[in-house]
């Protein structure tokens, strides 16, 4: 899977804190039965992994990614237990590269020009980057995305994101 390919499922890709493992398969249940496919759980409580686990083990046809992915070492706790994809607030080429190595699309955070510029490079390099998320609706970003490369996919996010 690319990531471009998340929008396909629905235009709406909640971002999920889950602070007690027993919450996420029921909280997963009633967004698929909701129309809702595609689900960002956040590493930012120590039972995300767990969490993230418990649903792709009960509810294969959700698809499962990890956000707040800030090292390596988030990236490969997210893929060894099946995640699908994952969403870092920024971009680093690092954590670029690692995602590729290990086969984890991922849908970095960026805010400037420069940032869309970097991701795209590296995904030139052969990175698993192929979408941008946008977490900005400043004009100051609109204004400067306009001058990169047209061929540069962007998903915002922030309207996608909830």
């Amino acid at each position: 899977m690319k990531t471009l390919d998340l929008a396909n499922y629905g235009p709406v890709i909640p971002v999920i804190v889950i602070d007690k493992v027993e919450d996420a398969v029921p909280m997963a249940e009633a967004l698929l039965e909701g129309g809702i496919k595609v689900l960002e759980v956040t590493l930012r409580t120590s039972c995300a992994i767990e969490a993230m686990d418990r649903i792709i083990k009960h509810l294969p046809e959700a698809i499962v990614g990890a956000g707040t992915v800030r090292t390596k070492a988030d990236a490969s706790a997210a893929k060894s237990i099946g995640c699908q994809f994952a969403v870092s607030p920024g971009y680093t080429s690092e954590i670029g590269k690692h995602c590729l190595d290990i086969g984890l699309p991922l849908l970095p955070g960026v805010s400037t020009g420069s940032e869309v510029m970097m991701a795209k490079t590296q995904r030139d390099w052969g990175t698993s980057v192929n979408a941008s998320g946008v977490f900005s609706e400043t004009q100051g970003f609109r204004t400067a995305y306009s001058g990169v490369e047209a061929d540069s996919p962007v998903l915002d996010a922030s309207r996608t994101a909830v």
